[in-house]
């Protein structure tokens, strides 16, 4: 829902349509993979060895479709209140200091 949210912010939403993966082992159903075909996903996963590794996995599924894909890395940036940022949805309470690293992670 965090993607919805900024993809409408940045008036997107005709052209960028968010896919949630409910968990870093779960994988892309065979059925939906022709749907990516060709398609540019930017992958926004957990900053942690189980969202990587999920990243990596989707990927893999992804790559042969001949897809371009990315993936944004959260490590580093905190919240106002110093703690970690671990995902798309922790952004909105991203530190002031750290916001500028937001710039370009919405196609």
């Amino acid at each position: 829902m965090a993607a919805l949210h900024y993809i409408v912010l940045e008036g997107a939403a005709a052209e960028i349509a968010p896919v949630a993966m409910l968990g870093a082992k779960q994988r892309i159903h065979p059925d939906a993979l022709p749907l990516f075909a060709g398609k540019r996903i930017r992958i926004y996963a957990h900053a942690d060895e189980a969202g990587r590794m999920g990243a990596q996995q989707w990927t893999a599924q992804l790559a042969p479709l001949g897809c371009h894909v990315d993936a944004v890395d959260f490590s580093g940036l905190r919240k106002a209140d110093g703690s970690p940022i671990s995902d798309l949805n922790d952004c909105i309470l991203i530190h002031p200091e750290d916001a500028g690293e937001l710039e370009g992670i919405l196609p």
